[in-house]
């Protein structure tokens, strides 16, 4: 916002050099980015709508000079309203519009006063109706716009949703086509305006226009926002409109406006049509001068107080506690504590004392950064790599994973309102296209991780959840045994059980469970890479609720342990499970840690069997054990494996 300092002292005494004004502001929390001769040009924040107007920056100087604000008079403009039927079909977006028609203006180039303003604002002067909607935006920021008023047609004018396809051709000489989104000013017939953002060609002020119908509305701030950025069409109105304008400053900028056109092209201004909603109560809040001095630290005096609120625009009542209505145009005033911001802001936040001490309070490890760092360097310690992915995919994605949820995918629109992209449902898409792109690079292939959101529907609304995923190049096997590595680092036991998923290859899928409850999935991909690629999924809410970290102290083993390897031979179907359960049934105590090694089909191994060997270890806290006691336990265990699976020793 270009604030010349020549146009600012209208509304206030400005007095000191223009470095001078930059110094009063930024004390007061308003960006200054330049100052260049007297311009100012501010950087103004979203909250503070109110400075993209010469009123309000003048108002904040005075507040901050404790000097009085000049507010130009506006009288009422006498007479009736004029025969323009105006149809507000989307109060929704429109709460406020008025039209007023005047009469009778030569067009012509501004008087100098008008012109050099503009210009040292930033802006062009095209002719004096056009500039003085212009003037009265920078002036009040409230927006402004001038239709020639022959050529609407049907002496009507409607306030509506664009049809879809419908176009228009805009002030700037470009086509735009418009979606149902879009609210235009239209005709009897066309859209003759987008609504707070541009107006149309056909309709735009020239040298032939002798009758001027001005419009002065308040509009939907994120409906202006996203037709502006559907259109990648701004202005100084659409800038000031997504930010919000104030219902009260529709009428008064109305009224300036045709006070002044009527004063630079002459003519005759009728009465207001004047179509709205119930003006909208402003929010009263309680501000309490003691509850001031114990935020900021410092008191401040009650009558100070409600200086500093008047100045600002606000009504106040009472005296020791006080009831303080939001001013026009300050949206951001709702509670107390933006008043007692106000405050401190006005006051001087160089007059908040300085207190360093400060009480130091330990920090309580949170369980869920906790579980999510062992989970990290467990992983990053078995060579895997942790990566970051996409939050979205292209819409139409095909390999869908819909294991955490079935409903239908979250869709993302693109800014003319299509769908080209989706919430992700699943880790393991953007996992395996890590890894395919390293493939297609000739990279080595390494196992990935990633600890992240995943989105879902539930019900009418949306759903996270915290998910940990894994890609293993090899068969599931590989990925099984990160996963148990994990579990036991996280003091858990998770359970493996086969299943069936219609997103991995048939046979080789598991799901996972802990404590009865299912959390996840792990399976080979089917022909995402040349590569073979296993890949789990497993509720990473789950890990945490139920992780063990800190352990029981149990006392180092000090006698040495005695292994022992057995092969055997044993049916096709038989399982990992079947045969760790017999092995531990049949062992005696003494038996420590049982381990699966390898297997094997081929030579010597007849059809419908399988060749397996696995690791027993053996050790007694007392002493060290005999050759004999491990042999009778290993017997026990062959004897049990050939009365319940039907193995043979190899």
């Amino acid at each position: 916002m270009k604030v010349p300092l020549s146009w600012l002292r209208d509304y206030v005494d400005v007095p000191g050099s223009p470095a001078d004004v930059a110094k009063l502001l930024v004390f007061a929390g308003v960006g200054v980015e330049s100052v260049e001769g007297d311009v100012l040009d501010l950087e103004i924040t979203a909250n503070r709508a109110d400075l993209l107007s010469m009123l309000g920056v003048a108002r904040d100087v005075a507040v901050l000079r404790r000097t009085s604000l000049k507010t130009p008079p506006v009288p009422d403009v006498a007479g009736a309203a004029p025969d323009v039927k105006v149809d507000v079909r989307a109060p929704e977006l429109c709460p406020r519009y008025t039209a007023r028609l005047i009469r009778g203006v030569k067009v012509g180039p501004s008087p100098a006063w008008l012109a050099s303003k503009l210009e040292a604002a930033g802006l062009r002067p095209v002719n004096n109706v056009v500039d003085v909607t212009n003037f009265v935006l920078l002036e009040s920021g409230q927006p402004l716009h001038a239709f020639d008023a022959r050529v609407l047609r049907g002496n009507a004018i409607v306030v509506r949703r664009a049809a879809p396809g419908e176009k228009i051709v805009a002030i700037d000489g470009k086509t735009y086509e418009l979606t149902k989104d879009a609210l235009v000013i239209a005709d009897a017939e066309r859209p003759v305006a987008v609504a707070g953002v541009m107006g149309g060609k056909e309709s735009e002020i020239g040298a032939g226009t002798s009758d001027v119908l001005l419009e002065s509305a308040q509009f939907d701030p994120v409906s202006i926002r996203r037709t502006s950025k559907r259109l990648a069409l701004s202005s100084d109105s659409s800038y000031r409109f997504e930010r919000g304008v104030d219902w009260d400053t529709v009428d008064w900028a109305s009224r300036r406006a045709a006070q002044l056109i009527v004063q630079l092209a002459g003519g005759q201004a009728s009465g207001v049509v004047d179509v709205s909603v119930r003006r909208p109560e402003r929010p009263v809040a309680k501000v309490r001068p003691a509850r001031v001095a114990k935020v900021l630290g410092m008191a401040v005096a009650p009558a100070r107080v409600k200086e500093i609120l008047e100045g600002l625009g606000c009504a106040v009542t009472g005296t020791d506690e006080l009831g303080v209505t939001s001013p026009v145009g300050r949206r951001d005033l709702k509670i107390e504590v933006d008043y007692i911001e106000e405050v401190a802001r006005v006051e001087g936040y160089d007059k908040i004392p300085c207190d360093t001490s400060f009480g130091l309070k330990a920090a309580v490890d949170n369980a869920e950064d906790l579980v999510r760092e062992a989970a990290r360097a467990t992983l990053a310690g078995l060579g895997a790599y942790e990566v970051l992915t996409w939050s979205f995919a292209k819409a139409g994605t095909p390999n869908r994973v819909p294991f955490w949820t079935d409903g239908p995918l979250i869709p993302l629109r693109d800014p003319q309102g299509n769908v080209d992209r989706t919430l992700r449902e699943s880790l393991a898409p953007g996992l395996l296209e890590a890894l395919k792109t390293n493939e297609d690079y000739k990279e080595p292939l390494r196992p990935v991780f990633e600890i992240a959101r995943v989105y879902l529907r539930k019900g009418k609304g949306y759903g996270e959840r915290d998910v940990l995923g894994l890609a293993v190049p090899g068969d599931p096997l590989g990925v099984k045994g990160y996963l148990d590595t994990l579990a036991g680092r996280l003091g858990l036991a998770l359970e493996v059980r086969p299943a069936e998923f219609p997103f991995l290859e048939p046979g080789s899928a598991a799901e996972l469970r802990l404590n009865g409850a299912r959390v996840g999935y792990l399976g080979a991909a089917p022909g995402v890479l040349r590569t073979p690629v296993a890949t789990a999924e497993v509720d990473f809410e789950a890990l945490v609720a139920a992780a063990r970290l800190t352990r029981p102290y149990r006392d180092f083993p000090r006698q040495p342990p005695v292994e022992r390897d057995l092969s055997i031979t044993l049916p096709e179907a038989t399982t990992w499970r079947q045969v760790e359960e017999a092995v531990r049934s049949a062992a005696p105590a003494t038996l420590e840690a049982v381990r699966f090694l390898s297997e094997y089909r081929g030579q010597g191994i007849p059809a419908g069997e399988k060749g397996w060997a696995f690791s027993m270890t053996y050790r007694a806290a007392d002493r060290t054990l005999s050759g004999g006691e491990v042999e009778a336990g290993v017997q026990s265990v062959l004897k049990a494996l050939e009365e319940r699976l039907a193995a043979r020793r190899r």
